[in-house]
């Protein structure tokens, strides 16, 4: 699976906790998934659909600093959000773009 880069670029976006909020987040978040259908499996989808919607409405207060690096935060989040760290990681360890 392939992403092209305006694609890859709008999609990986979503992966900034600070955006969670923003309308298209869920649906992009879940696209990731899809483009990688190795990482998350058919048994584990409905999770994925409930830590996706649960990361939508966290608390601020478990946002990254702002000297934090994404991918650290991420890490971090995967005792919270496993499945969506697993996509979030695979993904941030192939984007080479500024976050």
């Amino acid at each position: 699976y392939i992403i092209n880069s305006m694609t890859g670029c709008r999609y990986v976006t979503v992966l900034d906790p600070k955006l969670r909020t923003e309308p298209k987040c869920l649906e992009f978040m879940n696209d990731l998934s899809e483009f990688l259908p190795m990482l998350i499996t058919p048994e584990e989808s409905d999770e994925f659909s409930t830590e996706m919607r649960r990361f939508s409405i966290c608390d601020d207060t478990v946002l990254p600093t702002a000297d934090m690096r994404i991918d650290s935060w991420w890490a971090a989040a995967a005792a919270e959000f496993p499945l969506l760290s697993r996509v979030a990681l695979a993904y941030l360890t192939i984007f080479s773009g500024k976050l």
